[in-house]
């Protein structure tokens, strides 16, 4: 099995190859070439990929995206890796869980059920 890795500090809202704002057409589609090539290598090489980090956020680098576009990233990308069969890991516990407290961040809720139980019919185009 091969581990690649997708927005793996997360979308931004300025660089080209990883842009996400508010999850445009434009901005899908960076996406899923992005996948599309993947899976071409995969199909090519006869070895499953898997996608090791993925970022619902730009937490590295001022954490600048709102709960809710968070949200739209992570049912996006959890949609399109659930249809393609293709496992993935989010690189971002701590942004879930505190771990010194011991204790779900319940304000990150949201984004974490976008990922692990995500509606695909809202918008996982």
């Amino acid at each position: 099995m091969v581990e690649t890795h997708f927005y793996a500090a997360g979308p931004s809202p300025s660089n080209p190859k990883k842009c996400w704002t508010t999850g445009t057409e434009a901005e899908r589609a960076i996406f899923r070439r992005e996948l599309e090539t993947a899976l071409r290598w995969q199909k090519r090489h006869g070895i499953y990929i898997w996608i090791g980090a993925i970022m619902p956020g730009d937490y590295n680098h001022g954490d600048h995206y709102p709960i809710e576009a968070q949200v739209r990233f992570a049912r996006f990308f959890s949609c399109l890796f659930r249809r393609a069969h293709v496992p993935f890991a989010i690189n971002a516990d701590q942004q879930f869980y505190d771990f010194r407290a011991k204790r779900w961040r319940r304000d990150r809720w949201p984004v974490l059920e976008a990922v692990l139980h995500p509606d695909c019919s809202a918008d996982g185009k």
